[in-house]
């Protein structure tokens, strides 16, 4: 999922990812603050920023 979908597309893809029907989600840094998905078990960064506030929050 990146930045260039339009809002209807990225929500069809975060019902997928939430309800299961998709089980990975690959994302830019669009989703770096907002995920919010209980059953997430694993995160993977590829990329991990510079600056820690933008890491942790």
């Amino acid at each position: 999922m990146h930045g260039d979908m339009d809002q209807r597309e990225r929500e069809v893809i975060m019902r997928q990812f939430r309800t299961g029907s998709s089980r990975v989600l690959i994302t830019t840094d669009l989703l770096a603050r907002g995920i919010d998905v209980q059953q997430v078990s694993c995160v993977i960064n590829y990329d991990l920023p510079t600056n820690r506030e933008n890491y942790i929050h």
